[in-house]
């Protein structure tokens, strides 16, 4: 059985844009995002998919964005390993 890693997902709406915060970083390089449904943001990568849990309001901002920057970051720290463009699938 998979074991479960919990995150931290935080979403960060301004003029430039939309930035989601994640916390582990995740063991894949993510390609694209999809709104799923209020409070549901999927990751998606090499025909997979990661579910994340997020506010509904932050849905609703992500929603109408064509691209969105992924933020990754360590367990513990406070630099990004990782940022990248992901885009509307």
């Amino acid at each position: 059985m998979k074991q479960a890693i919990e995150k931290t997902v935080e979403v960060v709406v301004s003029d430039q844009g939309v930035t989601v915060a994640v916390r582990p970083e995740f063991p894949f390089l993510a390609e694209s995002f999809h709104v799923a449904g209020p409070g549901i943001l999927h990751v998606l990568w090499e025909g997979r998919r990661l579910v994340l849990s997020v506010q509904p309001d932050d849905t609703e901002a992500i929603e109408g964005q064509e691209q969105i920057l992924l933020a990754e970051f360590p367990a513990e720290g406070g630099e990004p390993l990782r940022e990248t463009i992901l885009m509307a699938s």
